[in-house]
């Protein structure tokens, strides 16, 4: 167990960042967009590219750095693979400034435990010797500013029940829920088509008033809104099914999948004859099962 630690002790502390000054956030953009300069012509920072967090618990904001909402000369995925995208950790100094202080290729990172600056990080499954579909999730401490791997023995047992989960079989699919509220991605000839369902749509298993004007031929059109993007699709009732289904497939780079990816919740937003309905799902754990997803069905 020991040698394990160790393992990933050094295997991270690869990717570990030399830590920088910088005066503010815009200082931060300053010394990424220099970086990203070699490589990239045209850089454009996207909606989610620095988000605030919570690392270590001392009053400050921290900031993360998203390569996943990086457009480089156009490319959204230069920076992202099987293995996520790469995200950087940025500590903020009581004068106001930052330093960076860790870089990852993750699909996720859960800042669970800012009370001891722990966090978990959601990995490719070849970085625990898992296929690759199953990722790997490891805990890491940054209590002294600087980047330490914990023990497996401190990494969390399981996951919490309302995160995302990928699976392969029948087909590649991403989804979140309970039986009663669940909300599903499934690749379908190479596309996505996205399907869900809840109590407050139907009553006692008879349908609601937003499904019962779906079947009687009203055109529902949701709003889905995440990461501070909306999207429209229209959706229709699955036959003998109590759950509703996107009309048409999406390409894999939608800009949905890109929201939904870096949100923390998706909003989908019902209007029929008058009713309003909005259903809420949690985006924890999404971005990993929705890359993974990503690679099944290109």
């Amino acid at each position: 167990m020991q040698l394990r630690a160790f393992a990933i002790l050094v295997s991270w502390a690869l990717v570990a960042a030399t830590v920088h000054a910088a005066t503010d956030t815009g200082a931060v953009l300053d010394k990424e967009r220099s970086e990203l300069s070699d490589l990239c012509t045209d850089i454009e920072f996207l909606d989610g590219y620095t988000r605030p967090v919570n690392v270590n618990d001392d009053g400050l904001d921290d900031l993360l750095i998203d390569y996943g909402a990086l457009s480089c000369d156009g490319m959204r995925s230069m920076f992202c693979g099987s293995g996520g995208c790469t995200q950087k950790i940025y500590l903020q100094r009581s004068d106001g400034s930052f330093y960076e202080a860790a870089s990852f290729l993750t699909y996720e990172i859960d800042f669970d435990e800012p009370e001891n600056a722990s966090f978990v990080v959601a990995s490719h499954g070849s970085s625990c010797d898992r296929a690759g579909v199953d990722a790997c999730y490891d805990r890491f401490s940054l209590a002294s500013g600087e980047l330490i791997a914990l023990t497996p023995e401190q990494a969390p047992a399981e996951l919490p029940a309302n995160r995302w989960t990928y699976r392969i079989e029948p087909r590649p699919l991403a989804a979140i829920g309970p039986e009663d509220a669940w909300l599903e991605l499934a690749c379908v000839d190479g596309a996505v088509r996205l399907s869900y369902a809840d109590a407050w749509l139907y009553m006692d298993g008879a349908p609601g008033a937003i499904v019962a004007a779906a079947e009687a031929g009203e055109t529902i059109m949701p709003t889905f809104s995440a990461a501070g993007s909306e999207t429209i699709l229209g959706v229709r009732q699955m036959k003998g099914e109590a759950k509703l289904a996107s009309i048409e497939s999406f390409p894999l780079k939608a800009a949905i999948l890109d929201a939904m990816a870096r949100g923390d919740r998706l909003t989908v937003s019902h209007s029929s004859n008058g009713e309003q309905l909005d259903l809420i799902f949690s985006l924890a754990g999404s971005a990993a099962a929705i890359t993974q997803l990503r690679q099944a069905c290109m």
